[in-house]
């Protein structure tokens, strides 16, 4: 994966600090510290950021097997949509 620059390396790796770092100060106290029952898609929506952080923080280090992980959804979404236009 040498064909990225060294700026847009670091550039990446900044966008997923910042992302990482805001949720972790949003998202993660309500999941630790919540003591009533949640809506369903309030639930969800906190996971899903969760998962989101949990990612960005992976991305932060292995930038080239989240790039593999991308390139392998995107292909299963095109794959989709070739079934579904069939």
């Amino acid at each position: 994966m040498s064909d990225v620059s060294t700026f847009r390396l670091y550039l990446l790796r900044g966008a997923y600090l910042l992302v990482s770092v805001g949720l972790a100060f949003t998202i993660w106290p309500q999941i630790i510290l919540h003591d009533t029952k949640w809506p369903l898609w309030y639930g969800v929506g906190c996971s899903l950021l969760a998962a989101v952080s949990v990612l960005a923080v992976l991305g932060i280090r292995y930038r080239s097997s989240a790039r593999a992980v991308a390139d392998h959804q995107r292909s299963h979404r095109a794959n989709d949509c070739n079934l579904t236009l069939l």
